[in-house]
């Protein structure tokens, strides 16, 4: 009787013990999620150089939808967020945002940048849904990488990946057109031209090895 006890003993010992371990990994797995994926759909921390940025009246499952239009005669064009942490500088990082073009000239600029002029730009062309160019600069830049993703609801998500050694970046995006070098596609453009952008959508992810 005491031999069945200490065994069945044992056993309770060692299920509780997995389910310990369990619980830890898994809050541990949550944890280092939240880690590596920053949102940036807060539209009142984005700041505006020459852009105007209006609400749609239609929504994307629930998350809100605006406009980004450049203003008229506009010399350079975009949206900016400063400051954003990088938790580990040898690692990828990689900007996604889902956006639709509202008329056939529309582009998509994307700058990842360090300390000027340390950056890395990708122009996405929203007609044909693919990369219409890239350029990089600077020593601190490397590993870069480019997709746009067609979703089945015709959103286009387009993605920037690059390694950059810093411990902050400045996040650049904004509305361009095709004729312009991925260098310089937030300078003046001849031609007006509008996106369709999911706020919520933004975000900086820290890709594991």
């Amino acid at each position: 009787m005491v031999f069945k006890m200490n065994g069945f003993l044992k056993f309770y010992v060692f299920l509780m013990a997995l389910l310990v371990f369990l619980g830890c990994e898994k809050k541990q797995n949550r944890d280092q999620s939240s880690l590596y994926v920053q949102e940036l759909g807060n539209i009142q921390k984005w700041n505006l150089k020459d852009v105007e940025l209006i609400a749609r009246i239609e929504t994307y499952r629930g998350d809100s939808i605006y406009s980004i239009s450049r203003l008229p005669q506009s010399k350079a064009a975009y949206v900016a967020l400063d400051n954003i942490k990088i938790n580990n500088r040898k690692k990828t990082q990689q900007v996604r945002v889902l956006v639709k073009p509202l008329n056939n000239a529309a582009c998509l600029g994307i700058r990842m940048q360090e300390i000027y002029p340390n950056r890395v730009d990708a122009l996405f062309d929203l007609e044909t849904s693919s990369l219409a160019g890239i350029n990089t600069i600077g020593e601190y830049i490397s590993g870069v990488n480019t997709r746009a993703i067609i979703t089945e609801d015709g959103w286009i998500e387009c993605i920037l990946e690059a390694k950059v050694d810093a411990n902050y970046i400045r996040l650049i995006f904004g509305p361009s057109t095709k004729n312009k070098q991925p260098s310089g596609w937030e300078s003046e453009v001849l031609q007006p031209n509008e996106i369709l952008i999911i706020p919520s959508s933004l975000r900086i992810t820290e890709v594991p090895d």
